[in-house]
């Protein structure tokens, strides 16, 4: 995290347990209310092509970093289209949230590479599938359900790859 002090300076510092995890619980709320109001503005032939690009991961044998890169991509493409649709003043702050949880996501995906997680990967890849397939049916309460699940936030082990400890709340990009 960055800071710029006019007149004193530019720090940097990850962020503490604390508000990684509520940094979590506001994207994932945001993202449940988002989805509830304007999710029946999204592109329908684009929600299509995501579920076909989860469900070519979901299916992909093993966790391979090739595999796990495609699948942030997709994930960041997936997030910021699923909010294109609100108001731009909320747009702009929860892409700043968004941008907030990349460091914590990318050390997760170094760790599952590392570690061959791949029940856990398929567990979050599936999830995903779930929240596209709901919101292609019009089941926008289900899908916002999904985004906004209280269990969703940083994994212990992303902050713990960054040298700082986290909750036990369970990681979906």
């Amino acid at each position: 995290y960055v800071t710029i002090l006019p007149q004193s300076g530019t720090y940097v510092r990850e962020l503490s347990e604390e508000e990684l995890e509520i940094i979590f619980r506001c994207r994932a709320g945001m993202e449940r209310e988002i989805l509830l109001a304007y999710g029946s503005r999204l592109d329908r032939d684009k929600l299509a092509e995501f579920q076909e690009q989860f469900q070519a991961i979901y299916q992909a044998s093993g966790c391979t970093a090739e595999i796990l890169e495609r699948n942030f991509a997709l994930d960041v493409s997936f997030h910021a289209f699923v909010v294109q649709n609100c108001p731009e003043i909320i747009l702009r702050e929860i892409l700043n949230i968004m941008d907030l949880t990349k460091r914590s996501r990318i050390l997760q995906i170094q760790r599952i590479i590392r570690e061959q997680r791949t029940e856990r990967y398929q567990q979050e890849i599936k999830i995903h599938l779930d929240i596209v397939d709901a919101i292609l049916r019009g089941d926008l309460s289900q899908a916002g359900d999904g985004a906004g699940r209280p269990g969703r936030g940083p994994a212990p082990d992303a902050a713990a790859a960054a040298g700082s400890a986290v909750s036990a709340h369970n990681w979906i990009p």
